[in-house]
């Protein structure tokens, strides 16, 4: 009885490429990504938002407080948090 062998080829992995935001725009648009949907374009690469909890909350208002004590009303320097 004869046993074949299956030949195996092996490619090298393709590098991942990096998307233009025009490409990012019409995926979007041709509602391949919902508009609404937790992602963002970071260089060149889909990437899922990540959720802010209350902790973030907390101290992105303390923080905005510390800077806006710090700066002086004066200043002419405006905190916002985002």
């Amino acid at each position: 009885m004869t046993t074949l062998n299956p030949v195996q080829t092996t490619r090298p992995p393709v590098p991942p490429r990096r998307m233009t935001v025009v490409e990012y725009e019409e995926l979007i648009e041709s509602g391949v990504i919902d508009e609404r949907a937790p992602v963002e374009l970071i260089e060149g690469r889909i990437v899922g938002k990540r959720t802010r909890g209350r902790r973030h909350g907390v101290a992105s208002s303390l923080i905005q407080d510390a800077l806006t004590i710090a700066l002086g009303s004066g200043s002419g320097w405006f905190v916002r948090v985002e």
